[in-house]
């Protein structure tokens, strides 16, 4: 009986194959990484949606004898590796707002890691029982990309722009 010779891989054999895998995780980690950041990019827009909702339901609600701020009131999420601000900024309106639809506002925390840092929901009265809307970011959107409030256009058209500088409000044509 002969016996056969086991040394294993040779040692061209194993860069061969590392070789292969670093050629295929450098054409395949970008496009991996970009939907990562598509599905934060939605998850926030969807969270941000659900604040919008939450705050139009709470307003025409009829069993609610709560008014809406005269003046603008934010909702602001912060990033999830920001400790400086572990817990969004919502205000007592967006809070009670929020609780209505059983929404905790704790657990808002931006997903986006490369379009915003923060998003925020800005939002008034109309003056007749409604209730509008602006939004922001901070941090600058990449070229190509729409910014935070481009998205939420789409669907929860704005009434009014906020200058998170200065805290001044424009309201839009029409509005």
């Amino acid at each position: 009986m002969s016996k056969i010779k086991n040394d294993g891989f040779s040692l061209v054999e194993l860069i061969i194959v590392v070789a292969i895998m670093a050629i295929l995780l450098a054409v395949l980690a970008p496009q991996y990484l970009k939907y990562v950041e598509k599905s934060g990019n939605a998850t926030d827009l969807e969270n941000a949606r659900a604040v919008v909702n939450a705050l139009e339901m709470y307003t025409v609600d009829p069993d609610v004898h709560d008014t809406v701020p005269t003046h603008y009131e934010t909702v602001t999420v912060f990033a999830k590796n920001d400790n400086a601000n572990r817990d969004p900024r919502v205000d007592q309106y967006a809070t009670r707002a929020l609780a209505a639809v059983k929404l905790d506002s704790l657990k808002l925390r931006t997903q986006s890691k490369i379009n915003w840092e923060t998003w925020s929901v800005h939002y008034m009265s109309d003056g007749n029982g409604g209730i509008l809307f602006g939004y922001s970011q901070t941090g600058e959107t990449p070229a190509g990309m729409k910014s935070f409030a481009e998205q939420m256009e789409a669907v929860a058209p704005a009434s009014f722009d906020v200058d998170d500088r200065t805290g001044n409000i424009t309201m839009r044509p029409g509005k």
